[in-house]
């Protein structure tokens, strides 16, 4: 039993290295990395919240020196999203649900949004709504990738399952 155990754990180390990505400047942007864009919150859809960009680096981060800055005028809680960047443009929201298209280069408003609430609702039941929605997506989300790794698991294990009882009919001289 206990070399089926090394066994099983030697073939699932195996496989789990030899389908690991190699980051490498060129793929970078196909693994979850960054470049130019920031099309998602974390940067991409697998979250890294890395960029491959190397222009800045240690010998020159201290030369750096803002260009433009932006005011949104919701003060009320400040920035707490991260910025989208797609094709040189910011896209940001404010906690009040507004919303602006930035250009990068230059900071210019292209166009704003400012979320204004239905007579009689206030902001604070606006912002409950999006917090109730954002935790029902996020629940939704986290229930799915569960799911997935879930399966996952189920899928190597079952592999390694047939892989042991072959070798194990083999060794007792049976048919796989």
């Amino acid at each position: 039993m206990k070399r089926v155990i090394q066994a099983l754990a030697l073939i699932f180390m195996v496989l789990w290295v030899t389908t690991q990505p190699v980051l490498t400047q060129g793929n970078a942007a196909n693994r979850g990395a960054t470049t130019n864009d920031w099309p998602a919150y974390g940067g991409t859809t697998l979250s890294w919240r890395y960029s491959a960009l190397n222009q800045i680096n240690a010998n020159n981060v201290t030369k750096l020196a803002p260009v433009w800055m932006f005011q949104s005028g919701d003060y009320a809680d400040g920035m707490q999203s991260t910025p989208v960047v797609a094709d040189g443009v910011l896209y940001i929201s404010t906690a009040r649900s507004f919303v602006f298209a930035i250009d990068g280069a230059t900071g210019k408003v292209l166009w704003e949004y400012k979320y204004q609430p239905a007579p009689g609702n206030t902001i604070a039941s606006a912002l409950a709504n999006e917090f109730t929605e954002a935790v029902g997506d996020l629940y939704t989300s986290a229930l799915i990738e569960l799911g997935l790794i879930l399966f996952l698991i189920t899928s190597i294990v079952l592999a390694l399952s047939k892989v042991l009882l072959i070798r194990l009919a083999r060794q007792e001289g049976g048919r796989a």
